[in-house]
């Protein structure tokens, strides 16, 4: 029985660290498609902003002018990313 449990403990530690290696190359590409669509700070200009990302989060349209608060910012905040320009 220790032999399965160790075999367990074992598959599921590889699978934990196949997990955290994944995770790392989503948050690298996460941070690349953030920093193409100029998602890196906190505010953000509308009038500048990439229409697919404000209709995508809900910003205010770019017609409106002005600096908000990016949702997509906060949202990568909330996933742990630094997306600080």
């Amino acid at each position: 029985m220790s032999e399965d449990k160790d075999a367990l403990i074992y598959l599921a530690d590889m699978r934990i660290d196949q997990l955290e290696a994944e995770n790392a190359k989503l948050r690298k590409f996460a941070a690349h498609m953030a920093n193409a669509l100029g998602i890196d700070r906190e505010w953000c200009d509308t009038s500048w902003c990439d229409t697919d990302c404000m209709v995508e989060f809900g910003c205010q349209p770019a017609y409106c002018g002005g600096e908000t608060r990016c949702p997509a910012w906060a949202k990568l905040r909330d996933l742990g990313m630094e997306v600080d320009g």
